[in-house]
């Protein structure tokens, strides 16, 4: 093969790959759907997520959060609209997210707390509402909540392919209820 068709095939190449790229991340930025307000509602297949609230506390129960931290307590409606699936939430398929500094973690002790592990089964055509508990720097102003059915790779799976839409909401301070 000469070196000019050689050229020819890796330019071809590394356009094709560069166009595939470029397509997925367009798919990916189109996915994403934000609300500024409570009652934005998360789909996924037959199930609905809807955050409610984002509440920051220094203590639940007995329970005091670390030094500059607070405990961030995320309320959510679910709702199976399936005809004959119960629909198993895991705590685990929220994602909690900060706008600006800090990153909010799980907080066990916290849900511990509530008396509540955070999971629900929730029957064909039934809703509940379920309080998951995170924590993170005392003082944040907004977050964003995303529904995760499909675990780790599946955010990544969901954003590229999916609709893994985001709800920002505004945080309420302890005392201001």
């Amino acid at each position: 093969m000469s070196s000019v068709r050689r050229a020819r095939l890796i330019l071809i190449v590394v356009g094709g790959v560069g166009i595939a790229c470029v397509t997925l991340l367009l798919i990916a930025l189109g996915s994403v759907v934000r609300t500024s307000s409570a009652g934005g509602t998360l789909r996924a297949a037959d199930y609905e997520l809807t955050p409610l609230s984002i509440d920051e506390s220094a203590k639940l129960g007995d329970e005091l959060a670390r030094d500059g931290r607070s405990f961030y307590v995320v309320r959510v409606r679910l709702a199976d609209r399936s005809a004959t699936a119960n629909f198993h939430f895991d705590p685990h398929q929220i994602l909690l997210r900060s706008v600006g500094e800090g990153k909010p973690v799980r907080s066990a002790r916290g849900q511990r707390a509530l008396g509540s592990d955070g999971s629900a089964d929730v029957s064909p055509g039934g809703d509940c509402i379920e309080a998951i508990v995170f924590e993170a720097a005392r003082g944040m102003k907004r977050m964003t909540v995303r529904f995760n059915l499909l675990g780790g790779p599946g955010e990544l799976m969901t954003g590229l392919f999916g609709q893994n839409p985001v709800v920002e909401l505004p945080v309420t301070p302890s005392g201001s209820k």
